[in-house]
């Protein structure tokens, strides 16, 4: 028989059968963004973000999902150089 445990394989760690298997929750993204067309060469944008995790407690906690909620600001401007 295997041994008992998680089995480390180089960088990977792989879960014998019977492990438990972490619980995780539903979780939700709510993102907004706005457009703001300047000129005809000119284009702003402006963007938030909220993440919610879907790690319920610590111990459910992996390097696969966030640990904890997350917030986003995401500005930018693009520049139309030649007419399409």
């Amino acid at each position: 028989m295997g041994a008992r445990g998680p089995q480390r394989v180089g960088r990977w760690v792989y879960l014998s059968p019977g492990s438990p298997i972490p619980v995780w929750e539903n979780a939700w993204c709510y993102a907004v963004d706005v457009t703001h067309y300047y000129s005809d060469i000119w284009t702003w944008r402006l963007g938030i973000a909220y993440d919610q995790t879907p790690i319920p407690n610590a111990e459910s906690l992996t390097a696969r999902l966030p640990g904890n909620n997350r917030r986003w600001l995401a500005f930018g401007g693009l520049m139309q150089l030649l007419k399409a």
